[in-house]
This record gives C-alpha cells, sequence and structure tokens, in this order.
C-alpha cells in the first residue's frame, strides 16, 4: 500500500546514509554523503573527540546498520546484492577488534581504524540481527558458517565475562548485560536462548538458569523483568526517554515470544507494557521544527578532548560535555531531528512491532500522517530507515 514511499526512504537511506564499501549506516551525514567528515585513524587511534566516538558519523554503525539489516530480513522480497553488502559489513565491525568479542561502533577512515570503546546497545542489536540473518532463507551455507563462527565468538566472550560488554582494550568494559535493568536483562535472556537454539548443550542450562535469576533490592526474577517492559526503567531514569535505543530490546523480546514458546505469554506481556508506553508520544512529532542549519564538522569537539584514561565511565561524563556544547551551539538542529522527531518515529516502531491492536492502529495512523509532513529528503540524521522500517509493517 505505501510501496512508492517505501521505495523513496529506501533510496534516501541507501544514497545518503550507507557509506560504502562497507555496507554501515551513518547517524548523519552531509547532503553528499562523500562530504560526511570520517575520522581519520589518527582520531581513532587517539580516541578524538572522545574513545566513545559519540557525536561523530560512525558512532552507531553497528546499532543501526543492525536494525536496519533486521528490518529488512524482515521484509518480503529485500534485495539479495544489499542484504550481503550489509551482512559483509556486519562482519566488519566484529572482525577489526583485537579483543575476542568486540563489537566495534564503526571504522575510520581506512576502513579498520575504530574507537576502542562499544556498548551494550551496540552489541545487543548486532546479536539480533545476525541471529536472525542465520535463521532466514536469504544466505547461502557459507555466509551461514561465518554468521554462527561470529555469534559463537560474541556469546562465548559474553559468558566468560559475565554479560560485561568488552572494549578493545583488555580488561576495559562499556555496558553489560548483567544487571537488573530492562535493557540488560532483555539482552541476557536473548544471547542466552539464541546460543541455546544454535549450539544447544550447556546453554539450554544456561538459558534456563538465566530466567529465574535474582537480583538484590528487587522480588522479581530477570523474566520477570523482561515482562515489566521499559517503563520502570524510565521511572527510575527520572523519565529518561529512550525509545531509539528501546527498539532494539524490543525486538529482541519480539524474538524470543516466537523462540520459547513455553514462556511466550510472559514476553508478550513485555511487548504490550511497551507498547502501552511508547503510544503516548507518538504525535509528538508535531512539534518538530524544520529546516534548521546542520554542521557535521564533529572535529569542532576535538578542542575538548583528553585522553583516554582506561575508566570508561569517566569517558562517558566527557563525552556528555561535549554534547552540550555540539546540541547547544553547533547542531541545535540535531536535538529536534532526535529528540522530538526522532524518538517519536522510534516509538512508532515499537508500537507497530506489538501485538496491541489499540497501540498499533494509533501508531499506523501517525505514521501515515508523519510520512506525509516531513520532507525526509532534508533531514541530516538517519532516521529515514527508521521510517521505512515502520512503514514495511502496515
Amino acid at each position: 500500500m505505501y510501496t512508492d514511499k517505501i521505495s523513496e526512504l529506501h533510496s534516501i537511506v541507501f544514497s545518503r546514509f550507507i557509506r560504502m564499501p562497507y555496507g554501515h549506516m551513518l547517524d548523519y551525514a552531509a547532503k553528499n554523503i562523500v562530504d560526511t567528515p570520517i575520522p581519520t585513524a589518527e582520531e581513532c587511534e587517539k580516541g578524538m573527540p572522545n574513545a566513545l566516538s559519540w557525536w561523530v558519523p560512525i558512532e552507531n554503525g553497528a546499532f543501526f546498520t543492525s536494525l536496519y539489516f533486521y528490518s529488512l530480513i524482515c521484509s518480503d522480497n529485500p534485495d539479495k546484492a544489499e542484504l550481503d553488502l550489509l551482512l559483509n559489513g556486519m562482519f566488519v565491525f566484529a572482525d577489526v577488534g583485537k579483543v575476542k568479542g568486540f563489537i566495534a561502533r564503526g571504522v575510520g577512515d581506512d576502513g579498520v581504524s575504530h574507537y576502542p570503546l562499544g556498548s551494550d546497545d551496540q552489541t545487543g542489536p548486532w546479536m539480533l540481527a545476525m541471529y536472525k540473518a542465520y535463521r532466514s532463507d536469504y544466505f547461502t551455507a557459507e555466509q551461514k558458517q561465518e554468521i554462527e563462527k561470529r555469534i559463537k565468538t560474541v556469546g562465548e566472550s559474553l559468558y566468560e565475562h559475565d554479560f560485561d560488554i568488552v572494549a578493545d582494550i583488555s580488561g576495559v568494559f562499556r555496558g553489560s548485560f548483567r544487571f537488573a535493568d530492562w535493557r540488560g536483562c532483555c539482552y541476557n535472556l536473548f544471547v542466552n536462548a539464541i546460543m541455546a537454539d544454535m549450539f544447544g548443550g550447556e546453554w539450554r542450562e544456561r538459558y534456563e538458569k538465566a530466567l529465574g535469576g535474582r537480583f538484590a533490592g528487587t522480588p522479581y526474577t530477570r523474566l520477570e523483568i523482561v515482562s515489566h517492559g521499559f517503563a520502570p526503567d524510565m521511572v527510575s531514569s527520572n523519565g529518561l526517554i529512550q525509545f531509539w535505543i528501546h527498539i532494539g530490546n524490543h525486538l529482541c523480546v519480539k524474538e524470543l515470544a516466537e523462540l520459547d514458546k513455553a514462556n511466550s505469554e510472559m514476553y508478550i506481556r513485555a511487548l504490550e507494557n511497551d507498547a502501552a508506553t511508547a503510544v503516548r508520544f507518538i504525535n509528538k512529532y508535531k512539534q518538530y521544527v524544520p529546516d534548521m542549519p546542520f554542521d557535521e564538522n564533529f572535529r569542532v569537539l576535538n578542542k575538548f578532548y583528553e585522553p583516554f584514561d582506561g575508566d570508561s565511565a569517566h569517558e562517558a561524563q566527557k563525552a556528555m560535555k561535549q554534547n552540550a556544547y555540539w546540541m547547544d551551539k553547533i547542531v541545535p538542529a540535531r536535538r529536534y531531528e532526535h529528540d522530538v522527531l526522532g524518538q517519536e518515529i522510534f516509538a512508532m516502531w515499537i508500537c507497530l512491532s506489538s501485538p496491541d491492536k489499540s497501540a498499533f492502529e494509533a501508531a499506523k495512523n501517525a505514521l501515515i500522517d508523519c510520512v506525509g509532513t516531513i520532507d525526509w529528503h532534508k533531514l541530516n540524521l538517519c532516521y529515514s530507515f527508521v521510517v521505512e522500517a515502520a512503514l514495511r509493517l502496515i
């Protein structure tokens, strides 16, 4: 029904935001993608402007590429050449590091150099997309062997480090699937479940144990925490809205509902609870202000650069200080494209991938209106891929 619009958005994504020859999604891009500044090998090595690569175009390469790859695999008749391109790009994220199980956020101008710190919201979606590719009919036996090998490496690394996320520096970590937060619980169960599905053996016992895992300070098991949806995490974070991050976990829960029939009711409850929260926000996109100036030159932040001291938490604090300057002084358009428009279309995607019929219909109506209101050719952030993914669900 919306074939023409999906085709238009797809063209925008591939011409403007998919970085060749790697098939990696950029966070933002110049009007002509070749004019987009990409970190140099030296900047990656030094961690400039910060070791997390926050606020540079390759910041969420593994995250956004994985989400887009997943959505295309779930669609009807995807282009095989495009899938192969994205799959090879997914391999790059897993192959450029020195530390077992590290997933890079993106690569620098040489296609190999990368920032040392990943995160849960890079590794989790990467596992989701790779598993979906492994279980799809779109790839050859040889490709699936390569997928399987990398999933096994990352899964084993997570288990060996108690589900903490390794950095590409031995003994350093950034993010975790270990704790009682909803995001961590979702990814913990998902990783254990797919490893059990693919490799069996001890992984089946690990998944069963993970389901009933308990934490100090809460009466709920890990499965029960997941069933509540992300709203409790929002409350504990003083109302912090992160639909753009929650979508990765939400889609993992959707897969878990299919993968684990014995506990599908609990996972479906999580999907419904997510939608009940997200649907309250889907019309806030109407507050979006278009045509604000956008400067892609992230290097203005290098004046705040401090060498990485090995403390990932400290690095995040430094990067947030840079963000205050970046958003307020250099690219206020990013605040509107991300916080006002972006969060709401991610919320629509959440609602449209939930079994809650009322939330689905509300999101469908909001999305149709949004698609017809916004000039997606003018966006500087890559969120056309979100709209494309969401449209494929209605």
